[in-house]
């Protein structure tokens, strides 16, 4: 009987920030095969000054502090998942 975790599947989701200008970034987030899986709201295919800051500020933040915790999972914000 195989454990659940080992059951886990990673869709391929990936984001890539583009500085495009003076604090200014496009965030570009797609899955597997290219295809897009954005997480907020905002058209993300305009450059955004609130992506650079998110960037800039939270992601560090949520990268040294949060993800070694095992309290941030990706695009799922803090729910974490369920298996």
């Amino acid at each position: 009987m195989g454990n659940a975790a080992n059951e886990a599947k990673y869709s391929g989701y990936a984001s890539c920030p583009v500085f495009v200008g003076d604090k200014n970034l496009m965030l570009i987030e797609f899955k597997y095969g290219g295809v897009p899986d954005t997480t907020f709201l905002a058209d993300q295919t305009k450059p955004n000054r609130a992506f650079y800051h998110m960037k800039k500020d939270l992601m560090p933040r949520a990268y040294f502090d949060l993800v070694p915790q095992g309290k941030w999972f990706g695009n799922n914000l803090l729910n974490q998942p369920r298996f």
